[in-house]
C-alpha cells in the first residue's frame, strides 16, 4: 500500500467523522480493553484510534467511515490490544463494501455497480433496472469510492435484466419475511428477527420487492443463526492481490525497460517495462494502477496504455487527480510463462509548458481474480526529459481512393476491397508502418469473410484466414517505409463467403491501432489527423452481403444399369450448393428424356412415376410425382416432373437423388436421363432473407445417362486355384472359386442356392470329401441343408447343393466371387477331386431380381473346375541357398559366422522340419574342433542348438539338430531359410587352443534320410529330396583383407603410381606379410623400369625387389616379385615379414618410371596377383623381422605369388630369434583378392 493511501485513509479520519456525527463520549465509552483479541473482533492499539478488523490471524483495513459502518452499526466491542500483538498480526487488505448495503461507483467511471459476496462488482446497466431493483431513489444508495481502493474490488457478471444481486436482503409487499438472495437465484428465509441481527444486518439495507416478484427464485435452506460467510468479511485483495486459486505472481522490472532518455512531442514512449511470471498455476489480473511520477505536470501525456508483450490491452488512459489510472481488462499469464507488461506514455502534442520535466511511470497497485501477487510495489521505469524543440514526423490519414462507396456485394465476391486509407507523411521524417488494426464494426461473423489480406499498390502485405473477433490485426514484416512527403494507401480486402443480409464494416477505431515509426528520432508516433476526431478514427463504408445463391451441377457417376418394371430406379444425382444462408425451393422442375434402342418399341414418360427426390440421408424431401409427357421424337420421348413440395437446402453441398418407377414396356438398352435447368425450373428463397434466390446456372444440367436392363446373372468358375496335388487329410482345402457375374443386369440380384458339380477319378470318390462350406469371401454363407455328398463309387460324380438361410445379394454392376472348402479324408491317397458348373438340365443357380422380385434363368460358362490330385505326403526339397557363403577363410574366436545356408522348400502342404543331422567334413586335417559352438537361426530366432548328441566318433562328425518341440514350419509352395552359424574355436598354439590354425571344416546334409519332416496336414513323413552340401572354411588366428585403392596420377612419362592397395588386419589378431607379386602389361611406351613398392605405415624405407630381378635393368617385365628388407639388411638369403597390427590396415604402392615413346596410346596396367590353391604341404620358413631367410617352404610352391601369415606361432614362439615357423600360407581364398585381382592401368 502506497504512503499516500496509508496518511490519507487512517482510522483518525474515521473517527473524527464519527466525533462530528456522535460525539466524543460515544466513541470512549463502549471500548473495552483487552489483553488478548479473539478472531472476528474489532482491535485497536492504545494510544492510536485506527481499528482493524482481526480475521483469519490477519488485521483488515477499513478504508473510510462508509465501508465500516456497512458491516457494524457502532464502535461497540472493539477491543484495545498491545503494540506487539497489533504489530503481530500482518495487514490482510482492505474491507470492501458488504454485499446487499449500498451501490458503488468512482468518480472517473460513470458506471453503478452493485457489491457481492468476495468484493465482486456488477454493473447496473440501465437506470430502468436499478429503479425496479433499489426503487425510484436508488441513486441516493451510491456511495463514491476513492480510486486507489477501487482496486480492492473484482469483476463479475453485468445485470441486464431485474435480478437482485448476490447478498441482497429482501422482502415482498405485503410479506413479513426477509431473505437473503443466495447464488443460482435461491432465496434464503431468516427464520426470525434473532437470526436476521445475529448477522448483523440493518433494517434500512432491506429492499422492497413486488408481492410475487421473487416467485421465479427458489427456496433455499432457512437462516437460523449467524453464519460467518454472511457475517464476517470473507477476505479481500487491498494492494498486495487477491487470495484465489491460482499460481503466484511476481513482478520484477524487467531489462528491457528504456533507459532514461528525451520524452519528445506526439510520440509513443515506452516507459516501465516488468516482467510479470506465473508459477505454480495461471494467474489472472484483473486490474492494475498506474501513476504518473516524477518532477512533472500530468499534462505531459494526453493519455497512458498498457501493452502485454506489445499488444495493448484495454483503452487508453487518462490521469486523475491522484496522478493515477486504473485498467480493469482482465491479464491471462499462463502457468510457467512470462509476460512484459509496458507502461507507454502518449505524449501531448505540444509540451510547451512541460520543457525540462522529468516523469516517471509506475504501477503502484494490482489485483489479482486469480492467483496471489508475491511482489513489492511500486515498480518504476526511468525518468525521461521533456522536450519541446523535436519535431517528430507526422501522419495525417485521409480515405484511400479505393475506398468504396454503399453497396451490396454477392456472396463467393472474391478480393472485394472493404476499406481503404491514405497515410500522408509529412516534412520532419521518413515513417515505417509496422501495424494496422481493422475493427469490424458490422454485423458478419468472423467466419463470413476469408482470405482477409492487407494490400498496399496492389501487394499484399500480410494475410490472415478470418477476422479474430471482429478484428483484423495485421503486422507487417517487413515494415512499409513511407518517406518524407510521400504518401501511401493501405486497403483491407476479401472473399465474401457467407451472411446473407448481414453488413462488413472495417475500421480503424483508435489512433494506436496505427502503430508507426520515425526514421531519423526512432520514436513511435501517433497520426496527428484523422477522418474524425473521436472514435472511430477512420469510419469505414458499410458492405451488405447480398442473399444466398444456388448452384446447381450433377454429380458425375459413371453410367449405370436400372431395371424395368422396378421401384425406386436412380435416375440421376445432383449436388446443391447454398451459400449465405439456407436456401428454400418451392418449386422444382426435373425433365426426364428417353432414348428407345434401335428398332424398339419406344417406351414414353408415362411409363415413368413417383419421381421422387432424396437428401443425402436416403430421406424423401420432394415427390412423388409422375411427369407429363411433353413431346416425341423419333426414339426420343419427353416430360416435366415437377413438385411444389419445400425443399430446405443449409448452406453447404448437398448431394439430392432423383428416383422414380419405371413401367414394363422398356425394351433393353433403353436409356433415361434427368436434367435440370436450375435458372428456370427452380423457385427459391433466402430463408434468412426473404428474398427471392435465381439458381444457377442458367443451362440445362444433365445427370449420367442410365441404361435400362433385364435382371441378369452368368456364373461361371475361376482359373485360382489352379491344379494341384494336395495331401489327403487336409483340411478347409479351397477347391473352387464360383462366380457370380451381375455386371450387366439392371438390378441387385438374390441368389438363393448354389449348386456345383464335382468329378471324381481313380480311387477317389464324392462322398471323401467333407464339411463343404461355401465363403463370401471370409464370411461363411450359412446354408439351410448338408451339401456334403454320400456316393462311395470311385471316379463317380455328384451334385453338392448349398441353400443358404439368407439370400446373397450381387449389387447390379459387380460380381462376387464364393469359395467352395472342404475337408479331404485320409482314407484315399491318390486319384483327384474337382468342383465346377457342368453344362447339363440343372440349373446350378436360383436367383430373383431384389427391384422386381422376377425370377431370373442366369447363364453359364460351364467348367468341370481344376483337379485337385490327392497324394499321401507332403514333399521338402532342401538345396544350398545362393545366399551359402563363398569357400573363405575365417578368423578365430568369432561369434555368429554364417558358414551354410539350406534352402527348404515345401510342395502340397506345410512340412514341420523336426530333425536335421549336420555332417563335418575335415580340411587339412580339421573338423569340430574348428569351432567352440554351431546353430540353425531362421534370420529372427535361433531354431536349433549347440549339438545334443554326436552319432559317430570318427570322420564324418555328425552333429543332430533336434526342433521336435518347436519345429521349423515351410508353408505350402514357399521357400524358407535356415543358417548354419558357427563360434569359431581358439588357433593360438597356446595351450587354451582347441583348433589349429589353416585347418578347416565343410558342412553337409549326407542324405535324405538325414532329415525327419512331417506333413502339417497329413500327420505322415514328408518325402524329401536334396543333399545339400556347402562350401569349405579354414580357420586362422586373423586374416588380412584386400582392397584396392584408386591411383593419383595419369599416364604419362616418369614415376608413376602402377598400382595401389590397402591390407587390413581382422581386429582378432595382426597378420604379417612376406611376399608380393605383380603382373605387367604394357603398350606403346618405350620402357617402364626402377620399380619399388613403398609401405606408407612403415618407417623403414621401401621394399626391396628380390634378386630374380634388378628393378634398375629390367624393362617391361611380366612379372614382379618382391620381398620386404625390414632391417635393410639385403635379401639373398630372403626376406623379413611385415606386420599388420590387428584392426590395423597398411597402404602399400607400386612404383614405377614410365618412358614413353611419343605414339598414342601409351598404357601401363598392373595387377597384384593371388593365388588358386593351397600350397601343397604345411611349410616353415621366416617368422621374425630380422634374420634373413628364404622361406623355401612356400615360395618354393607353385602357388606362392602372395605369401601371408597369421602369427599362430607367436604366442609360444615369441623369440625374436625364431625362424622357422609353420605359419605362413599363400593368397588362396585371402577376401578381396583374386587368382588376378581387376588390373589398375594408366
Amino acid at each position: 500500500m502506497s504512503n499516500f493511501i496509508k496518511k490519507s485513509f487512517t482510522w483518525g479520519v474515521v473517527l473524527t467523522t464519527v466525533v462530528w456525527s456522535l460525539g466524543i463520549a460515544a466513541l470512549t465509552l463502549n471500548v473495552s480493553v483487552a489483553s488478548a483479541a479473539q478472531d472476528g473482533d474489532l482491535i485497536k492499539m492504545a494510544g492510536n484510534s485506527a481499528v482493524y478488523w482481526l480475521l483469519g490471524g490477519k488485521r483488515y483495513v477499513f478504508p473510510n467511515d462508509k465501508a465500516y459502518f456497512t458491516w457494524f452499526s457502532d464502535f461497540s466491542g472493539v477491543v484495545t490490544v498491545s503494540q506487539s500483538e497489533l504489530q503481530s498480526y500482518a495487514i490482510g487488505g482492505n474491507v470492501t463494501y458488504r454485499p446487499g448495503t449500498r451501490l458503488i461507483k468512482i468518480t472517473t467511471d460513470p458506471k453503478t455497480y452493485a457489491v457481492e459476496p468476495g468484493g465482486k462488482l456488477v454493473w447496473v446497466t440501465s437506470e430502468a433496472i436499478a429503479v425496479s431493483l433499489y426503487g425510484s431513489n436508488w441513486n441516493k444508495k451510491i456511495d463514491d469510492v476513492p480510486d486507489p481502493f477501487f482496486v480492492n474490488y473484482t469483476s463479475g457478471a453485468d445485470i441486464t435484466s431485474a435480478q437482485y444481486p448476490v447478498g441482497s436482503l429482501v422482502k415482498e409487499s405485503g410479506s413479513t419475511t426477509t431473505y437473503y438472495i443466495a447464488a443460482g437465484m435461491t432465496k434464503r428465509a431468516f427464520a426470525s428477527d434473532a437470526a436476521f441481527s445475529a448477522n448483523r444486518y440493518k433494517a434500512g439495507d432491506v429492499l422492497a420487492a413486488a408481492a410475487g416478484g421473487l416467485a421465479s427464485y427458489s427456496a433455499g435452506s432457512s437462516l437460523t443463526g449467524k453464519e460467518d460467510s454472511l457475517a464476517n468479511y470473507g477476505g479481500m485483495a487491498g494492494g498486495g492481490g487477491a487470495v484465489s486459486a491460482g499460481g503466484t505472481l511476481s513482478l520484477l522490472l524487467s531489462a528491457s525497460t528504456p533507459a532514461s532518455g528525451t520524452a519528445v512531442k506526439g510520440a509513443l514512449i515506452p516507459f516501465t517495462v516488468i516482467d510479470a511470471t506465473a508459477t505454480g498455476g495461471d494467474v489472472v489480473i484483473d486490474s492494475l494502477v498506474g501513476q504518473r511520477g516524477g518532477i512533472a505536470q500530468d499534462s505531459v501525456f494526453s493519455d497512458i496504455s498498457v501493452l502485454v508483450d506489445g499488444a495493448q490491452v484495454g483503452l487508453d488512459k487518462t490521469l486523475n487527480s491522484a496522478h493515477q489510472f486504473t485498467l480493469f481488462d482482465d491479464i491471462t499469464i499462463p502457468s510457467g510463462q512470462t509476460k512484459k507488461i509496458t507502461l507507454r506514455g502518449n505524449t501531448a502534442a505540444s509540451l510547451t509548458s512541460n520543457v525540462g520535466e522529468t516523469p516517471v511511470l509506475g504501477f503502484v497497485q494490482m489485483t489479482l481474480k486469480q492467483g496471489t501477487l508475491s511482489a513489492a510495489l511500486p515498480i518504476y521505469g526511468n525518468a525521461m526529459t521533456v522536450n519541446n524543440s523535436v519535431s517528430v514526423g507526422t501522419i495525417t490519414v485521409t480515405a484511400g481512393s479505393l475506398n468504396p462507396s454503399l453497396s451490396t456485394q454477392k456472396i463467393g465476391t472474391l478480393n472485394y476491397v472493404l476499406a481503404e486509407v491514405q497515410l500522408a507523411v509529412g516534412s520532419a521524417e521518413d515513417v515505417e508502418v509496422q501495424e494496422i488494426i481493422w475493427d469490424q464494426a458490422g454485423s458478419a461473423d468472423d467466419t463470413d469473410i476469408s482470405n482477409v489480406q492487407l494490400v498496399s499498390d496492389g501487394v499484399v502485405l500480410a494475410t490472415m484466414e478470418h477476422p479474430v473477433n471482429k478484428k483484423a490485426h495485421f503486422k507487417l514484416s517487413p515494415a512499409m517505409k513511407i518517406e518524407k512527403g510521400k504518401n501511401k494507401s493501405f486497403a483491407i480486402r476479401a472473399n465474401l463467403d457467407a451472411g446473407s443480409n448481414r453488413t462488413v464494416d472495417f475500421d480503424i477505431e483508435k489512433d494506436s491501432d496505427l502503430l508507426a515509426k520515425g526514421l531519423t528520432y526512432g520514436y513511435y508516433i501517433l497520426a496527428g489527423t484523422w477522418p474524425a476526431s473521436s472514435d472511430p478514427r477512420f469510419n469505414g463504408v458499410v458492405t451488405t452481403i447480398d442473399t444466398g445463391t444456388l448452384k446447381v451441377e450433377p454429380v458425375a457417376t459413371p453410367s449405370n444399369k436400372v431395371a424395368e418394371g422396378a421401384d425406386d430406379q436412380v435416375l440421376g444425382m445432383f449436388n446443391f450448393e447454398a451459400k449465405g444462408e439456407e436456401v428454400q425451393i418451392t418449386r422444382l422442375g426435373v425433365q426426364v428424356r428417353i432414348i428407345a434402342s434401335s428398332n424398339a418399341t419406344v417406351a414414353t414418360t408415362s411409363d415413368v412415376t413417383n419421381v421422387t427426390v432424396y437428401d443425402e440421408n436416403g430421406v424423401a424431401i420432394a415427390g412423388p410425382t409422375d411427369p407429363t409427357f411433353d413431346y416425341g421424337s423419333g426414339i426420343t420421348s419427353f416430360g416435366s416432373a415437377t413438385t411444389t413440395d419445400t425443399i430446405s437446402v443449409p448452406a453447404g453441398v448437398h448431394k439430392y437423388t432423383v428416383k422414380a418407377t419405371l413401367s414394363s414396356d422398356f425394351a433393353v438398352n433403353n436409356t433415361i436421363q434427368v436434367n435440370l435447368t436450375p435458372g428456370n425450373n427452380i423457385t427459391a428463397k433466402g430463408a434468412t432473407t426473404g428474398k427471392t434466390i435465381t439458381a444457377t446456372p442458367a443451362t440445362v444440367q444433365s445427370s449420367t445417362t442410365q441404361t435400362v436392363q433385364i435382371g441378369s446373372l452368368v456364373g461361371s468358375v475361376q482359373t485360382t486355384p489352379v491344379a494341384q496335388t494336395v495331401v489327403a487329410g487336409t483340411n478347409g482345402f479351397t477347391f473352387a472359386n464360383l462366380v457370380l457375374d451381375a455386371q450387366a443386369s439392371g438390378e441387385d440380384m438374390r441368389v438363393t442356392q448354389i449348386k456345383s458339380a464335382q468329378h471324381t477319378t481313380g480311387s477317389a470318390y464324392p462322398a471323401l470329401i467333407s464339411g463343404l462350406k461355401l465363403y463370401d469371401g471370409s464370411t461363411e454363407l450359412v446354408t439351410s441343408n448338408d451339401p456334403d455328398p454320400t456316393s462311395t463309387t470311385a471316379a463317380a460324380s455328384a451334385t453338392s447343393t448349398f441353400t443358404f438361410v439368407n439370400a446373397l445379394v450381387v449389387p447390379k454392376g459387380t460380381s462376387k466371387t464364393v469359395t467352395i472348402k472342404g475337408n479331404i479324408s485320409k482314407s484315399v491317397t491318390s486319384g483327384s477331386v474337382a468342383f465346377g458348373l457342368q453344362n447339363d438340365a440343372t440349373n446350378a443357380i436360383s436367383a430373383t431380381g431384389v427391384d422386381t422380385g422376377n425370377s431370373i434363368t442366369p447363364t453359364y460358362n460351364y467348367s468341370d473346375g481344376q483337379s485337385m490330385t490327392l497324394a499321401s505326403a507332403g514333399t521338402l526339397s532342401l538345396s544350398p541357398d545362393a545366399s551359402t557363403p563363398i569357400a573363405g577363410l575365417i578368423p578365430s574366436q568369432t561369434t555368429g559366422l554364417s558358414v551354410g545356408v539350406i534352402a527348404a522348400s515345401a510342395q502340397h502342404e506345410n512340412v514341420n522340419i523336426e530333425k536335421i543331422y549336420v555332417s563335418v567334413t575335415d580340411v587339412n586335417s580339421g573338423g569340430p574342433d574348428q569351432f567352440d559352438k554351431i546353430w540353425l537361426t531362421d534370420g529372427t530366432k535361433t531354431v536349433g542348438v549347440t549339438p545334443t548328441s554326436s552319432d559317430s566318433a570318427t570322420s564324418p562328425t555328425t552333429m543332430l539338430f533336434d526342433m521336435s518341440l518347436d519345429p521349423f514350419v515351410v508353408a505350402v509352395g514357399s521357400t524358407k531359410l535356415l543358417t548354419i552359424k558357427v563360434d569359431t574355436a581358439n588357433v593360438d598354439r597356446s595351450n587354451a587352443s582347441k583348433g589349429s590354425s589353416g585347418e578347416g571344416f565343410q558342412l553337409s546334409i549326407n542324405a535324405t534320410g538325414d532329415v525327419t519332416a512331417r506333413g502339417a496336414s497329413s500327420g505322415t513323413d514328408a518325402t524329401v529330396s536334396g543333399a545339400p552340401t556347402f562350401n569349405a572354411f579354414t580357420l586362422y588366428r586373423s586374416t588380412p583383407t584386400y582392397a584396392a585403392v584408386a591411383l593419383s596420377n595419369a599416364f604419362g612419362s616418369g614415376l608413376r603410381e602402377l598400382s595401389k592397395f590397402t591390407l587390413s588386419a581382422d581386429p582378432k589378431g595382426p597378420v604379417a606379410v612376406y611376399k608380393f607379386t605383380f603382373g605387367v602389361s604394357t603398350g606403346s611406351i618405350s620402357y617402364v623400369r626402377d620399380f619399388y613398392v613403398n609401405d606408407s605405415g612403415y618407417a623403414q624405407g621401401p621394399v626391396t625387389a628380390i634378386t630374380q630381378h634388378d628393378t634398375s635393368a629390367v624393362t617391361n617385365p611380366d612379372i614382379l616379385e618382391f620381398l620386404f628388407d625390414t632391417d635393410s639388411g639385403g635379401i639373398a638369403n630372403g626376406g623379413e615379414m611385415r606386420e599388420i597390427p590387428a584392426g590395423g590396415s597398411r597402404t602399400f604402392t607400386l612404383f614405377g618410371t614410365v618412358t614413353d615413346d611419343g605414339t598414342a596410346g601409351g598404357s601401363v596396367s598392373v595387377s597384384l596377383l593371388g593365388d588358386h590353391s593351397f600350397p601343397s604341404t604345411v611349410v616353415e620358413c621366416a617368422g621374425t623381422t630380422t634374420g634373413d631367410n628364404a622361406c623355401t617352404g612356400v615360395d618354393s610352391d607353385d602357388q606362392n605369388d602372395f605369401i601371408w601369415g597369421d602369427l599362430a606361432y607367436t604366442v609360444q614362439y615369441n623369440s625374436s630369434t625364431a625362424t622357422n615357423t609353420a605359419e605362413w600360407t599363400n593368397g588362396f581364398r585371402v577376401k578381396g583378392l583374386l587368382t588376378t585381382t581387376t588390373p589398375q592401368s594408366l
